[in-house]
């Protein structure tokens, strides 16, 4: 007996060692597994068919089914579709049972009318049921179906067992094999009455009945029919409902709950509950349901059972409305189910955020109000809630919970008093709240009920339109008070009293403008930071204690991209990192960074809307352990890394007491649990519980519209049938070309937090990019499209926005309209060719005689074109011809008449204009000759070897005078220096010199440029000019004979060509076997580019010659320069000009009729006419009356005397005085004749033509004799000063090629046509032939001297070219400078001779 009872002792020790463990394992994580029952309800408010469950099923597809009394509902997650007698033809819509076979049709179970087969497919309904004459299953009560591993359908009813074989499932008449209970066979069901059936993951198909449980053996050899086998001898009934988790297959009944393992082949009870139905959630808890509630069971490990962890009823949970549940059902991604008797269907995700509530219920221990205002917890743990009309609630144990054991608290006895702040201060709490605006506190070591009144125990005046809405402590001695009106008050504690300052009121902040504060922080350095309506205000510690402390006011700037983003800030919190984050009103989070203080102030970073946050306006902020901000606002909480700035955002449907939270209503407590309070409660939550959800649901479409018409299976839109299947089962869609805009919706069967779901969509072959959308918006919508196919291809994400890898699709076809299908385009084709067959057959003569004629027509137009460009050729010719000529016809013709007459210099003139038009003449003949010997193929190539460069230079110094004379800047550009090389000199001197002059001839000021090198075994020239250009469409015919292009008008060009220059051109270079090509821009200019061969082996079969010693080479050049206008002008002058004035008419006229045939005559009748047709003509002579009006003869000589540019004309007087005084009066003036009257003709013209002829010799004079100085061809000082001055100036830039007429005019201070006048008269000369007058003159003294070469002077003296300067020189002075050389040489040696004899 001893021991017995010590061995049942030990036992009773052991259970109660085991049982205490498992209570301490329980109380040790309770708080860890609290169970958050956030559920959703779904009624006939939301569209389902009736509030009675009966049953819950869940397709192959996703979507959810609920049996009720009243039909069935078919649920995607946003809304109902329902099926009742009067719609889809059930036979009852008391539902029983659902099951889905292989072959897509879902079996209904309905009480007392059979079977229903739903093809979801075709959405055809067929009912199956006993009826007289014909039954088909053992009885119409229908309770349960089940579908084995075979494919056979189970059917359990109040009466037997049926099976329908898989082959029976698809017919429109059905067998069904019945088994029934058999008290003499021990392999018959237990009992007639079948209440579940339910295959399990391993194949085995249970049989739960009034009377037990039997699992079923399959057909065999031995046995040719299915029997049934009861799993322990232990009976086990009735059998409610079974599931299944990892542990095994659960039973529950009256009698509890009994788990089957099949691994360990034990059946065992792990609870007495008794549970009508049950589930096992993903987080191992079982749900029972009962007529009582719901249970949550939780598995004790210590003692093998299930023991209860919540009951939700009625009672303790509002949601609840009724208390009897029919249905627990888990779906594929672990979403429960609840079906109630009436109360409709509850959902619960397990799976979702743990998000817990506190909120007022009837117990009486609840939080006292909804809208909370504050929450604190002390260094004790207590938690204090302020709420806003429930006044103060503490919670001191919070073992059992958060949501309940609450004292209420009130001040003054003021039950609906509103708590805005609560904080710690010393040994003291302090709060502050709405009545009166007062301020109290409570010592930590007394009860609940010693609250003190501060404001009035030390000397603060309470405002009740001021109250506290933020306290923060700041040390023992200093506390800081944030009001709603008055401003920041500070407290410190001297000598057992408080003396507050009203730091807002003082001259130093604002003049008193801030007076709302909402918020004040005390950062880690001691620095405050308070929160107001009119910004952020910063005190630095060293500040905040003096009596009027300096501070910043940072406020947001529209004109400052990172200022404050609004000024109403609420929470101003410092995070771990060192940041400042500041809420907003309506602006935001403004972030501001210590480490990023830069020269310029401070700025923010900025967080709105736009960048992930659910609303601008932020109430409170609080930071986790793991360096997450969780930010309650107007809609939801938001949480923030710290680091990356991931942003994740939770609503109401995540399970939160609302979307909207109260002012700075947050807690951290010193678990780590985060607490917001907001207007129905408050939310509190472990961070690391808020997990993300990485289950994914299926996708499937739910709806078809085309032309804003719904589409159902085998529905009829214009003759054709869309839908031949449900859209969900449909891989592809045909349209007739005219129903090209339809519409299709889509659902993603994630249940958990379905309206937090995304999608994106995209049709193949129309969009290039993925079109995002959200749950209220689940449709893609196309219209007009063209005809063609196209794939609608559709994503869906979680509520975490976790997107499932796999993509739906829909192909959709849209018919080509039949006159564009393939029968159409042949029919076409047919007819065309008919067509073009009956044309051509008809219409050929015609045809050929049309073109026959628009042959002729295009002969004729050719024609004419070429007759026209040759007219214009030879109109251009004419007019090319015709200038010289009229410049040689009449010089002789001035010769023939008056020869005689003319000085030799007059008649020198004479012979080299006509000399030089006629070599100009020549030219224009040999290119013609030379034209019209390449176009009959008679122009032969002469090649000798030679350098490119060298030839090129010669080429460009033959043209660097006339470009200096055009003011053309003019340059070449060698690529290669030496280019050695075949090529006839003649024909590529012609190639240069046409497209130089072409250049030259259309560019004004402007550049032209030679460029030289060699390519591989090609040399390049190209001559670039800035001229004007030509447009592109003219440039494809520039080469062609006589084609001139319009736009270059005569304004434009310097002068008219023929029109055969560039074609010639273009043959000259094709005969040298180079070619030619042309780029140009209108108003940019053009680059004619030339390419020739080097190798001989090009030039095998042209002429060669022996080729020359290369210095020996010479370009010839023009004799004669190119003139001026101007000078040209003053060049043909023939007849010398004079000026005659007298105031008597029959006078002038008589001195006009005897002087005109000698000279140009130009009259005045009084002196100041004749001084300023002086001036204007610049006449040789002036012959004048002394006795005149206005002006008389001696005043007119001093005038022109003393004016520099008319001083050096020569003047005679007409005079009736022959007094001496008179004379000497004129000759004072400078008079250099006089005659008087009456005077003889002889005499007067022997006097004129005597100064004339005196003038003429001495500017010869000056002109070749090289030592002639100005004040030999000059009589008035002025004139010689004139002189003097301009060869001052030419001999100051005498080496400088570029000195040009008007650097003279410019230096001198005159225009080049008064430069040019001036000179005329005085030396005969044009200023350009002036200042290169003078470079010879100096030249030849260079040369005299004997000291220099003729190279050395040539550049000494301003010449760029050799050859040019030996040909001037020889010009000038009749004999070469290397002649004048040897003659001075000569002299000298002579000399030395005599001297040695």
């Amino acid at each position: 007996m001893k021991n017995n009872y010590s061995i049942i002792n030990r036992n009773i020790i052991t259970k109660i060692t085991l049982l205490l463990l498992s209570l301490l394992t329980l109380q040790l994580h309770a708080e860890e597994n609290e169970i958050v029952f956030d559920i959703q309800l779904y009624s006939t408010k939301n569209g389902l068919v009736q509030n009675d469950i009966t049953s819950i099923y869940q397709d192959s597809k996703g979507l959810m089914w609920f049996g009720t009394n009243a039909g069935i509902s078919k649920f995607d997650g946003y809304s109902f579709t329902n099926y009742s007698m009067d719609t889809h033809q059930l036979t009852s819509n008391i539902i029983s049972c659902f099951q889905e076979d292989q072959y897509n049709n879902l079996w209904i179970g309905l009480l007392n009318s059979g079977i229903c087969r739903l093809n979801l497919e075709t959405g055809e309904m067929t009912s199956f049921r006993n009826s007289q004459g014909s039954k088909i299953l053992s009885s119409n009560n229908v309770h349960s179906l089940a579908l084995d591993e075979d494919g056979n359908l189970w059917v359990g009813t109040t009466k037997g067992l049926n099976c329908l074989l898989a082959e029976e499932l698809t017919k429109d008449k059905i067998k069904a094999k019945k088994y029934y209970a058999n008290h003499h066979n021990s392999k018959s069901i237990l009992s007639n009455h079948v209440t579940k059936l339910f295959n399990d993951r391993n194949g085995n198909l249970w049989i739960g009945t009034k009377k037990g449980l039997q699992i079923t053996i399959k057909p065999s050899n031995n046995q040719p029919s299915y029997t049934f086998k009861e799993i322990s001898n232990t009976k086990i009934p009735p059998i409610k409902d079974i599931k299944e988790s990892e542990e095994g297959v659960f039973f529950c009944g009256p009698h509890g709950i009994q788990l089957f393992n099949e691994e360990k082949s034990t059946l065992r009870k792990v609870s007495t509950a008794r549970f009508n139905t049950l589930c096992i959630d993903p987080n191992k808890h079982m749900l029972g349901g009962t007529r009582k509630g719901l249970m949550f069971m939780e598995y004790d490990e210590a003692s093998g059972l299930y023991v209860q962890k919540k009951h939700i009823d009625s009672e303790n949970f509002d949601a609840l409305k009724i208390n009897i549940i029919t249905e627990v059902y888990k779906d594929k991604l672990g979403v429960i189910w609840i079906g109630t008797k009436g109360g409709g269907v509850i959902k619960y995700n397990p799976n979702g955020k743990r998000f817990k509530d506190i909120y007022k219920t009837n117990d009486k221990t609840s939080i006292s109000y909804n809208k909370i205002r504050s929450i604190y917890e002390d260094r004790k743990g207590r938690i204090w809630v302020g709420t806003q009309g429930g006044a103060l609630n503490v919670l001191e144990n919070t073992a059992e919970g958060l949501d309940h054991g609450y004292k209420k608290l009130t001040f003054e006895k003021i039950k609906t008093n509103t708590i805005f702040a609560i904080t710690e201060w010393d040994n003291e709490l302090i709060f502050g709240i709405r009545k009166k605006g007062k301020v109290y506190s409570l010592d930590f070591d007394q009860d609940l009920k010693g609250f003190k009144d501060i404001t009035k125990e030390n000397i603060l005046t309470a405002n009740e339109e001021s109250p506290a809405f933020s306290i923060q402590s700041d040390g023992k001695d200093v506390i800081w008070i944030g009001t709603y009106g008055n401003g920041l008050l500070r407290g410190v504690k001297k000598e057992g009293k408080i003396e507050w300052t009203n730091i807002t009121n003082t001259k130093d902040l604002q003049n008193g403008k801030i007076k709302l504060i909402r918020s004040i922080l005390i950062d880690t350095y001691g620095n405050l930071w308070v929160g107001s309506s009119e910004g952020l205000v910063f005190i630095s510690r060293d500040q905040k204690m003096k009596e009027k402390p300096e501070f910043e006011l940072y406020q947001h700037d529209s004109n400052v991209k990172n200022s404050l983003s609004y000024n109403y800030v609420l929470p101003v919190f410092e995070a771990s990192n060192g940041e400042i984050w500041i809420g907003t009103m309506g602006g935001g989070l403004s972030i501001f960074n210590p480490n990023n203080i830069n020269g310029s102030g401070i700025s923010f970073e900025h967080i709105k809307i736009k960048d992930g946050l659910p609303s601008n306006i932020i109430k409170a902020i609080l930071e986790d352990d793991y360096q997450n901000l969780w930010i309650s606002s107007n809609n939801g909480i938001t949480k923030i890394n710290l680091d990356s700035r991931e942003i994740k955002n939770y609503n109401i449907s995540d399970g939160l007491q609302d979307n909207e939270f109260s002012d700075l209503a947050g807690c951290k407590l010193k678990n780590g649990d985060l607490m917001f309070g907001g207007v129905n409660g408050i939310n509190y939550f472990t961070p690391h519980e808020i997990v993300d959800d990485y289950l994914v649901g299926d996708l499937v479409f739910t709806e078809l519209s085309v032309l804003n018409k719904t589409i159902h299976v085998n529905d009829t839109l214009d003759g054709n049938v869309i839908l031949k299947k449900n859209i969900q089962y449909t891989q592809k869609i045909e349209l007739n070309h005219n129903q090209n805009s339809f519409a299709v919706q889509f659902s993603g069967l994630h249940f958990g937090s379905p309206y937090k779901n995304k999608y994106k969509y995209k049709l193949n072959g129309f969009d290039k990019e993925w079109i995002t959308t959200d749950a209220d918006f689940r449709i893609a919508k196309y219209t007009n499209l063209s005809p063609g196919n196209y794939t609608l291809e559709v994503k869906a994400s979680n509520g975490d926005n976790i997107w499932n890898p796999k993509s739906l699709f829909l192909d959709i076809e849209i018919a080509s309209p039949w006159w564009s299908t393939i029968w159409a385009k042949i029919l076409y084709a047919i007819a065309i060719i008919f067509f073009v067959y009956l044309f051509s057959r008809f219409s050929l003569i015609t045809v050929q005689k049309r073109h026959q004629l628009e042959l002729e027509q295009f002969e004729r137009e050719k024609l004419e074109h070429l007759s026209q460009m040759k007219l214009q050729f030879f109109t251009n010719i004419s007019h090319e011809l015709r200038t010289p000529l009229t410049l040689i016809h009449t010089p002789i013709e001035q010769l023939i008449s008056k020869g005689s007459a003319y000085s030799s210099l007059e008649k020198e003139k004479y012979y080299k204009l006509i000399h030089k038009n006629v070599n100009h003449l020549m030219n224009l003949v040999n290119q013609l000759l030379d034209f019209r010997k390449m176009e009959q193929g008679h122009m032969a190539l002469q090649v000798k070897k030679g350098d490119w460069v060298l030839f090129t230079e010669q080429i460009y110094h033959s043209f660097k005078e006339f470009a200096n004379h055009e003011r053309v800047d003019f340059s070449l550009d060698i690529k290669t220096h030496s280019i050695r090389g075949f090529f006839d000199q003649d024909k590529l001197k012609k190639i240069l010199n046409n497209l130089l002059s072409n250049a030259f001839k259309f560019t004004y000021a402007g550049q032209v440029k030679i460029l030289i090198e060699q390519v591989h075994e090609d040399v390049i020239i190209e001559v670039k000019d800035t001229g004007f250009g030509i447009s592109e469409e003219h440039l494809k015919y520039l080469f062609e004979p006589f084609y001139q292009v319009k736009s270059q008008s005569k304004e434009k060009s310097k002068s008219e060509g023929t029109g055969i220059g560039l074609s010639f051109t273009k043959s000259l270079v094709e005969l040298h076997h180079g070619s030619i090509t042309v780029e140009s821009e209108k108003n940019i200019g053009s680059t004619f580019k030339i390419q020739f061969p080097l190798n001989e082996v090009a030039y095998e079969n042209d002429v060669k010659i022996e080729a020359v010693p290369e210095e020996d080479i010479v370009i010839e050049y023009e004799e004669e320069e190119e003139l001026s206008a101007q000078e040209e002008e003053l060049s043909l002058t023939t007849k010398p000009k004079i000026v005659i004035a007298d105031d008597n008419p029959a006078i002038l006229d008589l001195l006009y009729e005897l002087l005109k045939d000698n000279f140009k005559v130009y009259k005045a009748d009084d002196g100041e006419k004749a001084f300023q047709l002086a001036k204007e003509v610049m006449p040789n002579l002036i012959l004048s009356d002394i006795m005149m009006p206005v002006m008389d003869g001696y005043e007119l000589t001093k005038k022109i005397r003393e004016d520099a540019q008319v001083c050096h004309l020569p003047i005679i007087l007409l005079t009736a005085k022959n007094s001496n005084d008179s004379k000497l009066k004129g000759y004072e003036y400078g008079v250099d004749a006089y005659v008087t009257k009456p005077f003889n003709t002889e005499v007067l013209l022997a006097r004129i033509n005597t100064l004339v002829e005196n003038r003429k010799r001495l500017q010869k004079n000056f002109r070749t004799n090289i030592d002639t100085q100005p004040s030999e061809v000059t009589f008035t000082s002025i004139d010689e000063r004139f002189l003097n001055r301009l060869v001052a100036i030419v001999e100051e830039n005498i080496s400088d090629p570029k000195f040009t007429v008007e650097k003279l005019a410019y230096e001198y201070g005159t225009t080049p046509l008064r430069l040019n006048q001036k000179l005329k008269a005085l030396t005969e000369q044009t200023a350009k032939i002036f200042i290169r007058n003078i470079r010879l003159k100096r030249a030849a003294q260079l040369l005299k001297m004997g000291r220099y070469g003729v190279s050395d002077v040539t550049y000494e003296v301003g010449f760029s070219d050799l050859k040019y300067f030996r040909n001037c020189f020889k010009k000038e002075f009749g004999v070469p400078p290397s002649h004048f050389l040897r003659n001075k040489k000569k002299k000298e040696e002579e000399v030395e001779d005599a001297e040695a004899e």
